[in-house]
This record gives C-alpha cells, structure tokens and sequence, in this order.
C-alpha cells in the first residue's frame, strides 16, 4: 500500500517560532542545570559548616537556585501548553 502525505510549507515567521522555540527551551533545560550545580555546591558548602556567614551564604544560595530552577520548569511547562516545543 502506498501512503501519499501532503505536507503545507511554514511561513517564514512560523518557522523562526518553531526554532526559537526550540533554542529557548534549550536554554531553559541548560538554566536548570546550572541551578541544580549551584543547589549541590551550596549544599556541600552548607554540610562543611565553616562558619555562619559561609554558611548563611550557601542556604541562600541553595535556595535561590532551586527558585530559578522553578522559574525555567514553569516557563517550559508553558510553551508546551502554547505548543512551543
């Protein structure tokens, strides 16, 4: 049996969408590794306890990472609701 498809080319514009779509979700999925390196240092930081102020400085780290982690997760979540993947 042979299948035919027709296929309708994008404009222009919807193909820039399509591929910047596709780098800025990129972009986010590299963010929230980088946010996950950060929580893990900051944890280690934490763990090593050499003083108050490091320490105070790593718990805020750890937990300023794990909001733009959040951030890019949320984002992502809307482009593929919008149809942007």
């Amino acid at each position: 049996m042979f299948w035919s498809c027709s296929y309708s080319s994008l404009s222009d514009e919807d193909a820039k969408k399509v591929y910047d779509s596709d780098r800025t979700n990129d972009i986010h999925m590299e963010i929230i590794t980088l946010a996950m390196k950060i929580k893990n240092l900051a944890k280690e930081g934490i763990e090593i306890n050499l003083d108050p102020t490091c320490v105070a400085l790593f718990k805020q780290a750890h937990d300023e990472a794990w909001v733009i982690k959040q951030r890019s997760k949320t984002e992502i979540a809307g482009h593929l609701s919008r149809g942007k993947w």
